[in-house]
């Protein structure tokens, strides 16, 4: 990997840092890191995240290595039985459900998804309310829109007909 070098402005412009002590100090602060001559400034902006990943599974894996190696080995035939919650397996693991099963947990996971979206609509509700700019309180300045609002109930109504369309073909039944 390319080392990164930061270009530190000095008031001379020949890279003199005794020309002005104060002003160097002042563009100290400012400077910008810049990529090396041969590395694309995209790729310097992901460095940080490539690090980052590498350090999380270098982590993982040593953790895992040492747990392997100093973790207890006893295994028994009781150790190697199915655990249910506390109580003896009944039956075979291998029991059929019923369609009924997956269809409504599709459902609840489409709807519960879809409910999800109020949450950024109300984090944004007063901005997508206002026709200019909010100020710095976050008041609308200028006049009210009823953007916000209408957005909002038509998504809901299109989510109600949908829920009164399941509901109508009795797919939430389990029966």
């Amino acid at each position: 990997m390319q080392r990164l070098r930061a270009r530190i402005p000095t008031p001379d412009g020949l890279g003199n840092p005794l020309a002005d002590s104060g002003t160097h100090r002042r563009a100290r602060r400012r400077a910008v890191i810049h990529p090396g001559p041969n590395a694309s400034p995209m790729a310097a902006s992901y460095l940080p995240a490539l690090v980052f990943v590498i350090f999380a599974v270098g982590f993982a894996a040593l953790m895992l290595g040492i747990t392997m190696v100093l973790g207890p080995k006893r295994t028994s035939a009781i150790k190697d039985e199915p655990f249910e919650c506390g109580s003896e397996p009944i039956g075979s693991p291998r029991v059929k459900f019923s369609v009924k099963f997956y269809q409504v947990a599709i459902l609840f996971l489409v709807f519960d998804i879809e409910v999800a979206f109020l949450y950024p609509w109300a984090s944004l509700f007063r901005e997508l309310s206002c026709t200019g700019p909010l100020n710095a309180a976050g008041v609308c300045t200028s006049a009210p829109s009823m953007f916000g609002l209408v957005e909002m109930l038509v998504f809901l109504v299109i989510l109600v007909i949908a829920l009164a369309y399941v509901w109508r073909k009795r797919a939430l039944d389990w029966a």
